[in-house]
Protein backbone atom coordinates (compact mmCIF):
# COMPACT_ATOMS: atom_id res chain seq x y z
CA UNK A 1 0.00 0.00 0.00
CA UNK A 2 2.85 2.47 0.68
CA UNK A 3 4.34 1.81 -2.72
CA UNK A 4 0.47 2.62 -4.64
CA UNK A 5 0.26 6.00 -2.44
CA UNK A 6 4.03 6.71 -3.22
CA UNK A 7 3.57 6.50 -6.95
CA UNK A 8 0.60 8.95 -6.70
CA UNK A 9 2.54 11.51 -4.60
CA UNK A 10 5.02 11.02 -7.16
CA UNK A 11 2.31 11.22 -10.12
CA UNK A 12 0.52 14.36 -8.56
CA UNK A 13 4.22 16.36 -8.74
CA UNK A 14 4.76 15.45 -12.19
CA UNK A 15 1.04 16.36 -13.08
CA UNK A 16 1.63 19.53 -11.21
CA UNK A 17 4.97 20.70 -12.81
CA UNK A 18 3.83 19.99 -16.43
CA UNK A 19 0.90 21.98 -15.70
CA UNK A 20 3.01 25.17 -14.12
CA UNK A 21 5.00 25.00 -16.91
CA UNK A 22 2.07 25.47 -19.11
CA UNK A 23 1.21 28.67 -17.76
CA UNK A 24 2.27 32.27 -18.62
CA UNK A 25 2.75 35.26 -16.55
CA UNK A 26 -0.58 36.78 -18.40
CA UNK A 27 -2.72 34.94 -16.29
CA UNK A 28 -1.82 37.39 -13.00
CA UNK A 29 -3.64 40.33 -14.76
CA UNK A 30 -7.09 38.29 -15.14
CA UNK A 31 -6.42 36.40 -11.58
CA UNK A 32 -6.01 39.71 -10.53
CA UNK A 33 -9.69 40.78 -12.14
CA UNK A 34 -12.12 38.38 -11.91
CA UNK A 35 -10.32 36.15 -8.65
CA UNK A 36 -9.92 33.15 -10.29
CA UNK A 37 -8.38 31.67 -13.87
CA UNK A 38 -9.47 28.59 -16.05
CA UNK A 39 -7.38 26.96 -18.62
CA UNK A 40 -7.06 23.81 -20.23
CA UNK A 41 -4.35 21.45 -20.46
CA UNK A 42 -2.70 20.87 -23.79
CA UNK A 43 -1.38 17.38 -22.42
CA UNK A 44 -4.37 16.80 -20.96
CA UNK A 45 -6.96 16.53 -23.84
CA UNK A 46 -10.61 17.46 -21.85
CA UNK A 47 -9.41 18.72 -18.80
CA UNK A 48 -9.59 22.20 -17.38
CA UNK A 49 -8.56 23.42 -14.74
CA UNK A 50 -9.03 26.84 -12.03
CA UNK A 51 -6.64 28.66 -10.54
CA UNK A 52 -8.22 30.45 -7.66
CA UNK A 53 -7.10 33.83 -5.99
CA UNK A 54 -6.49 33.36 -2.15
CA UNK A 55 -7.39 37.10 -1.10
CA UNK A 56 -6.67 35.68 3.13
CA UNK A 57 -6.29 32.70 5.42
CA UNK A 58 -8.41 32.40 7.96
CA UNK A 59 -6.46 30.43 11.13
CA UNK A 60 -10.02 29.90 13.35
CA UNK A 61 -11.55 26.85 13.50
CA UNK A 62 -14.61 26.39 11.70
CA UNK A 63 -16.99 23.51 11.83
CA UNK A 64 -18.09 22.32 7.80
CA UNK A 65 -20.40 19.74 6.50
CA UNK A 66 -18.49 17.06 4.90
CA UNK A 67 -19.98 18.05 1.75
CA UNK A 68 -18.65 21.31 2.10
CA UNK A 69 -14.80 20.39 2.41
CA UNK A 70 -12.33 21.72 -0.02
CA UNK A 71 -14.59 24.55 -1.11
CA UNK A 72 -13.88 27.97 -0.75
CA UNK A 73 -16.28 29.84 1.84
CA UNK A 74 -17.27 33.02 2.97
CA UNK A 75 -16.90 34.09 6.36
CA UNK A 76 -18.07 37.86 6.09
Amino acid sequence: MKEIQQAHIKAGRIISEKLMNELSHDILKELQEKGYYTFMSKELKGVSFNIERIVSIDHSVHLIAPYNLMRPINID
